[in-house]
């Protein structure tokens, strides 16, 4: 995945070069001055050998700053949605590359908190450094220590952004149990949240013919019950033993062949529900839809919902018309007629 490696070298090369001040490899010359170490220019004491080194010791300095503005705009620049997009492009093992990619995470943590640790130690030199004369040589320091921490905490940010979007969609994937290796041959043996269901729009008359037709049209697996449907739709109350429904009609228009994800939210959409009851609010977003359905690959996130579906005003419809919407339509009229 291009746009997560990406993601990770950027994050990688920062903390290494984090580290370069205070590190202790061997081959490092004055001929490779950016490399050079701190405790290179300081006695045990902590006063500075010399004017030569005094001077050479900022030069170094300066090249640290100048290399740290870099990365703190590279770092900057990073976007997890981006990165998360990239990813839902492709639900090939989805489940098992996510896990992947937060084993990836927390190998860089590790490194992280390692280069946390010198933190300490270039502050113990900035405060040698204040007793030094030459307030120029101070100056430049100060900024040097600025700069490190800068894009230490960018770095941290960045870190924990990626890392959390990916555990949220392993959480998904948890709760709704899916296997993706099986998805398409074993009905899933999670039940329904009752508290994460849709509100009642229609009757349990209307409920029966909307159960018949989506199995007719092929919208939804044949072994979805009327029960099922019934609870995703409160129509009754008796959740025991209800499970979310499986959306399964695949996209004509493209190759790919992939499940309809824009086809179940066309659906909900002419049922009357708005972008409010399908997204969900903040915190809560997605929840419900997850909770009711069960579509091939992957839980839905914010990359199926595009800016065009949504209005400022949540409590509206969704903009959305699927290359079923006609069929779906005549589906909808038959449960609520229109006026």
């Amino acid at each position: 995945m291009e746009r997560f490696n990406e993601y990770i070298k950027t994050l990688t090369d920062g903390i290494d070069f984090l580290s370069k001040p205070v590190s202790n490899k061997e081959g490092e010359t004055e001929k490779e001055p950016i490399q050079m170490l701190l405790r290179k220019y300081f006695l045990p004491t902590g006063v500075l050998i010399n004017s030569w080194n005094k001077k050479k010791f900022s030069i170094v300095v300066k090249k640290y700053i100048f290399e740290y503005e870099s990365l703190i705009k590279k770092c900057d620049d990073l976007s997890t949605d981006v990165v998360i997009a990239e990813i839902l492009k492709s639900e090939s093992f989805l489940e098992v590359r996510i896990k992947i990619y937060i084993k990836k995470i927390e190998k860089l943590n590790s490194l992280f908190i390692e280069v946390e640790s010198y933190h300490n130690e270039l502050r113990k030199y900035q405060d040698l450094i204040c007793n030094d004369y030459n307030s120029e040589f101070k100056h430049d320091y100060d900024i040097f220590i600025t700069k490190w921490d800068e894009l230490l905490k960018v770095i941290s940010v960045k870190k924990d952004e990626l890392e959390k979007e990916l555990k949220e969609l392993d959480l998904l994937f948890d709760d709704l149990n899916i296997d993706i290796s099986k998805k398409n041959h074993v009905k899933s043996n999670i039940f329904i949240d009752k508290n994460l269901v849709f509100p009642r729009k229609f009757s349990p008359d209307s409920a029966q013919k909307l159960h018949s037709l989506l199995i007719k049209e092929g919208f939804i697996d044949s072994e979805t019950s009327l029960d099922d449907l019934c609870c995703v739709f409160s129509i009754h109350g008796n959740y025991e033993n209800t499970r979310p429904i499986k959306w399964i009609k695949r996209t004509c228009s493209v190759r790919n062949n992939k499940v309809s994800r824009i086809s179940l939210i066309d659906l909900l959409t002419l049922l009357g529900y708005s972008e409010k009851d399908i997204i969900g609010n903040d915190g809560e977003k997605y929840k419900r839809l997850n909770n009711c359905f069960i579509v091939e690959g992957r839980p839905f996130k914010a990359n199926d919902f595009s800016s065009d579906m949504r209005h400022s005003d949540i409590n509206t419809p969704l903009n959305v018309s699927s290359e079923y919407h006609k069929v779906l339509l005549e589906i909808s009229s038959t449960i609520l007629p229109r006026k």
